[in-house]
């Protein structure tokens, strides 16, 4: 996504890049994500980032409009491959490679990072050379900084491109899990 607006705008990035996520420590809201959007600031990519979350139980983020879109055209259209899915999609997104970001990271991201499960916004900013990495619960508190933020030092060098590993995925569980889910996807029958 980064790719295409900075294409978009000329090949530069805007300065502050906004971001709105899930409330879910698994995929979202956790040290190696926290990590990579202070090195985005410390990078100089962005002057700013800011990472939110809403709350436990407000789950329609703006995001959920576009997932409707696509949900309307799966319902007219249906779609057994990758390839048919990125054809129903209005503009895919192809990801062309695939880095080892975590395994990166890890050796600078300090081993005790706590209370980031409640906080709700986060942000980053670069301040007379350093980042600070403050983080607030609702809206109208004030923001409290992350003591030593989120890494203790710029990585070098890139990330590893790692080749995508399909051998986990158990597809006897998923065609199972589709049959018993198929009556939710099946088109009503008009009377």
């Amino acid at each position: 996504m980064l790719e295409i607006t900075t294409e978009s705008n000329g090949n530069a990035l805007p300065p502050i890049l906004y971001i709105q996520a899930d409330n879910c420590a698994r995929e979202n809201k956790n040290r190696y994500v926290l990590a990579f959007l202070q090195l985005l600031v410390e990078k100089n990519i962005f002057n700013e980032v800011h990472f939110s979350m809403l709350p436990v139980g407000h789950t329609h983020e703006d995001i959920d409009a576009r997932f409707s879109l696509i949900s309307r055209r799966l319902y007219q259209k249906d779609t057994e491959t990758l390839e048919e899915f990125l054809n129903v999609l209005e503009k895919p997104m192809l990801i062309k490679t695939i880095h080892d970001v975590k395994s990166w990271l890890i050796p600078y991201i300090p081993k005790y990072i706590s209370g980031i499960s409640e906080p709700l916004h986060f942000k980053f900013e670069k301040i007379d050379g350093a980042v600070r990495s403050l983080y607030k619960g609702i809206h109208n508190e004030e923001w409290k900084e992350v003591e030593h933020g989120f890494l203790s030092k710029v990585p070098g060098g890139k990330p590893n491109i790692v080749s995508p590993d399909f051998c986990k995925i158990d597809e006897d569980g998923l065609f199972k899990l589709i049959e018993k889910n198929k009556s939710f996807f099946l088109k009503p029958k008009i009377f």
